[in-house]
């Protein structure tokens, strides 16, 4: 059976879409409500109608039979490692990320860049510790499990522009009860 969230994350990451937006994409391609959208984009298991399928078909400029039979993981599978540590730094760090990174995990930046690069593959305890520093599920291998593609897992910075998106569309009434939570919180 396909993975069709997969399929539609990895659809919306190769156009090059910010994962904040892929939830408001989906809301258009289906015409659907934001519950629907996030099942979509959430659920590895998810059914898809009929109707869905075509709407997403249309909306990506691709057939339907090509859609249910592209497996993103066999065309990422040699590059999975090197776009996830590329994710990482880029959703966490940002700018002068290399240097910043290396110096959490105690290497140099020629090493993370080698990393980035493909010329050098980090050890085991190296994607441990990289696992660690970004705060990523320790037994998720970043060598097989497309990190970047997930809509489960949002880098720093990626939680600062949703919180952000967020907290420019939320009702007054909401905010003003949420507010007092979100102080002590924040503070």
């Amino acid at each position: 059976m396909i993975n069709f969230s997969l399929v539609v994350r990895y659809e919306l990451w190769n156009m090059g879409l910010p994962k904040l937006n892929w939830e408001e994409y989906i809301r258009e391609w289906l015409k659907c409500s934001n519950r629907r959208a996030n099942e979509v984009l959430l659920n590895d298991s998810e059914v898809i109608s009929e109707e869905e399928l075509g709407r997403v078909s249309l909306a990506l400029g691709k057939s339907k039979e090509d859609l249910l039979l592209l497996d993103p993981l066999h065309d990422l599978n040699a590059r999975m490692l090197i776009l996830n540590l590329n994710y990482l730094i880029a959703s966490n760090v940002g700018h002068g990320g290399k240097q910043i990174v290396a110096k959490r995990l105690g290497v140099e930046p020629g090493t993370v860049s080698r990393w980035l690069s493909g010329t050098r593959t980090p050890s085991r305890e190296d994607l441990t510790e990289i696992a660690k520093c970004f705060s990523v599920d320790l037994t998720l291998d970043l060598t097989v499990t497309p990190l970047f593609l997930s809509y489960h897992y949002f880098g720093y910075l990626e939680m600062q522009q949703w919180l952000k998106q967020k907290s420019d569309t939320i009702n007054r009434e909401l905010l003003v009860s949420l507010f007092p939570a979100l102080r002590r919180l924040l503070e």
